[in-house]
């Protein structure tokens, strides 16, 4: 998702306003994670947990009906949809995913030792078959371009630290401190309108001064 979000605009905008436009992009995913983390803290605890998931149904309609109107793709390329590379993915990923709650849930056993490893076999099978497919899901030749590599590299441990560090200070608000999940997520707020108001300008900055420092600065 988010590498189809940034393929998308920089297919859409000029190089020159690239920058900007990553800013908005960037302002999008912080004021949406901002709303998320409320909401899911209201939901959790006025009406249940399981409906958490039920916000992504109108929400992935609007997108939907959003991108269809406005997004056009620029030239069409005439290759196959990669489905057995995409189920080879889906399942493997789906399987790790659903091991490592089990780790966290019942602890070692049998069962989540089973998904999780079937999870890892199945994952480098996708990447021994995408070597060989000629209609790739992933090219693994775009690989080779040295931007791209390490911005994915640079990418990963940023989310990495995000995502962690979000998921520590979670789990100390409502485990140690005994707070509601809607209390621990107003205390998130702050962090999440900063950034908010701050991804616009860093975007135009970077359309001025170029991306590396900046971002360099950001993770720091």
């Amino acid at each position: 998702m988010q590498a189809n979000s940034g393929a998308i605009i920089a297919d859409t905008f000029p190089i020159e306003s690239r920058g900007t436009a990553y800013g908005y992009n960037s302002l999008g995913w912080t004021s949406g994670a901002m709303l998320g983390i409320v909401l899911g803290g209201v939901i959790t605890t006025f009406v249940g947990w399981e409906y958490i998931f039920f916000i992504n149904i109108p929400i992935g309609i609007a997108a939907t009906i959003l991108g269809v109107l406005y997004i056009r793709d620029a030239e069409l390329i005439d290759s196959k949809l990669d489905i057995i590379g995409m189920l080879l993915l889906g399942a493997g990923l789906a399987l790790i995913s659903y091991g490592a709650v089990d780790f966290v849930s019942v602890g070692i056993a049998t069962n989540s030792i089973l998904y999780f490893g079937t999870g890892i076999v199945l994952v480098v099978i996708f990447a021994f078959y995408e070597l060989r497919t000629p209609t790739p899901m992933i090219d693994p030749g775009i690989f080779r371009d040295r931007v791209l590599r390490y911005s994915i590299l640079a990418a990963f441990f940023m989310a990495l630290g995000y995502i962690s560090v979000v998921f520590l200070i979670i789990m100390y608000l409502q485990g140690i401190r005994g707070l509601s999940p809607f209390a621990a997520s107003i205390l998130l707020i702050p962090g999440y309108v900063v950034g908010s108001l701050l991804s616009p300008l860093m975007g135009r900055l970077s359309d001025r001064y170029g991306p590396r420092y900046i971002a360099v600065a950001g993770q720091s």
